[in-house]
């Protein structure tokens, strides 16, 4: 067992075996996110102290970064980051090679006709190039699904999938995973401590919206 230490909170984590990054030979990275808009890279063998691989962060809003995916098909990094008061529920997509202080999204999902209800976790059905997002508040929770080149807040920007309802079992959602070997996703129920198991070719080839 190996241990890194020295974070503020971690929020997501996410595992790239294969990277390809300049002067990583350890065939994968390790991508953290913390309650601070920073995103922290590590190398797969990382213990201790040891110093990161890069960083990046958002501080100008001050953003609280929690879900994160990492596309490397396209080089990208996918960031769920709820509202603050200084900006509205989004996700945030760098470059899977961003380094550096301040540094804005090379694009963003974000506005009314997303449907975004405080985004906290996020995965990539990367057979399918669609971002799914899971979101919670007192209003109910969610799990939108978009295009991975979705873009903006006008358009608008809309989901082409949502789930939500009584009959989902959702209980304050928060991280997802996917098996792309069974092609199923994974949601964690935070309220009563749960994973519920969905079927991606169900959820898929169901209505869109509602139940």
């Amino acid at each position: 067992m190996r241990t890194i230490i020295g974070f503020i909170v971690i929020f997501g984590i996410h595992f790239i075996f294969s990277c390809q990054t300049p002067g990583n030979d350890e065939g994968g990275e390790i991508f953290v996110t913390n309650e601070q808009g920073m995103v922290t890279v590590f190398n797969r063998t990382a213990h201790d102290d040891m110093a990161c691989v890069r960083r990046f962060n958002y501080d100008a809003i001050q953003d609280c970064f929690m879900g994160i995916a990492v596309d490397p098909d396209n080089a990208e990094i996918l960031i769920a980051a709820p509202t603050n008061g200084l900006h509205a529920d989004s996700i945030f997509i760098y470059s899977r090679t961003a380094d550096g202080d301040n540094l804005l999204p090379s694009r963003t999902i974000s506005g009314a006709g997303t449907g975004l209800n405080k985004p906290r976790g996020i995965a990539l059905d990367g057979v399918r190039d669609v971002i799914i997002v899971s979101g919670w508040d007192l209003a109910g929770d969610r799990i939108d699904f978009f295009d991975r080149t979705a873009n903006g807040s006008a358009g608008p920007v809309t989901p082409i999938k949502t789930i939500a309802g009584d009959r989902t079992a959702f209980h304050n959602i928060r991280g997802l995973a996917i098996d792309p070997v069974h092609d199923e996703l994974f949601v964690v129920n935070y309220d009563d401590h749960s994973i519920l198991i969905f079927d991606l070719i169900e959820v898929y080839d169901s209505a869109a919206g509602g139940n």
